[in-house]
């Protein structure tokens, strides 16, 4: 299965201009599959494999105003420039191992669950 989505987040205030929220990645994909397999003396047992990739746009921070942080000892925002600097894209990859071992009027499923496994 393939999946996507383009958006964008945005707020207006007080000022009557417009400007990107935090979460105005702009887009997100993600692909997903799985297969499964009878296994076992009697073929009642499944063997399941999957995975998941999804690719999003990264989220959005105001940028710092360097040397006025550097005056005050403390970090200070570019107030003028909510969110208008866009962090790197989010990539990420799950894989998922399962076996379910049916026996009569009773099911036990064993899962291993493996998140971002590139560590992206």
């Amino acid at each position: 299965m393939l999946t996507g989505s383009a958006y964008r987040s945005l707020y207006t205030p007080v000022n009557g201009k417009e400007y990107s929220t935090r979460f105005d990645g702009r887009y997100t994909l993600h692909a997903l599959g799985g297969k499964e397999f009878k296994v076992g003396k009697n073929k009642k047992n499944i063997l399941g494999i999957n995975g998941k990739a999804l690719l999003a746009g990264g989220n959005r921070y105001t940028p710092i105003d360097l040397a006025a942080s550097i005056e005050k000892g403390e970090q200070v925002l570019r107030e003028d420039q909510p969110f208008s600097t866009k962090a790197g894209d989010y990539w990420r990859f799950d894989v998922g191992l399962s076996y379910k071992i049916n026996k009569q009027r009773l099911t036990h499923t064993i899962l291993l669950d493996i998140q971002n496994v590139t560590g992206g």
